[in-house]
């Protein structure tokens, strides 16, 4: 039963994001039309290393989210101590990490400065996946 739910969830990731790959695959990506999800292909290239669709900047607004699909197993984690979120590493559960952006992200006080300083917030990711990393980046604006 779980290999079935695993199997159609990966199935149905993989049939959003056949729309949505020419949205990504460019220089910016938003969320998918009429939905509040950005979905994020992580592939290996044949060096090992993890190569999401999007390779530059994704932007989203509080309380949207970011689905990445990929490998069984790899790994979401925030650099330089700078998380939108509690925690920093999210290690995906069926090659799938979902991420919501917090609703109330603008009320923060680590990321008061910024705010002022700046449209959004920007936050430095990586992706783990082999040993091996590839680090995107996040820019988050109020709605």
């Amino acid at each position: 039963m779980r290999f079935l739910k695993s199997t159609l969830l990966f199935s149905l990731l993989l049939s959003v994001n056949v729309f949505s790959a020419e949205k990504c695959e460019k220089r910016e990506c938003y969320v998918l039309h009429g939905t509040n999800t950005i979905v994020i292909n992580i592939s290996i290239d044949d060096d090992g290393y993890p190569q999401p669709s999007l390779m530059e900047t994704m932007t989203l607004r509080p309380g949207e989210k970011i689905v990445f699909a990929g490998p069984e197993e790899f790994t979401i984690f925030f650099k330089e101590g700078k998380s939108p979120f509690k925690k920093s590493e999210f290690n995906s559960k069926d090659g799938v990490v979902v991420l919501k952006i917090p609703e109330h992200l603008f009320e923060d006080n680590r990321f008061s400065e910024e705010i002022y300083r700046n449209e959004g917030i920007e936050f430095s990711y990586g992706i783990r996946a082999n040993g091996k990393v590839t680090d995107p980046l996040i820019h988050i604006v109020e709605r």
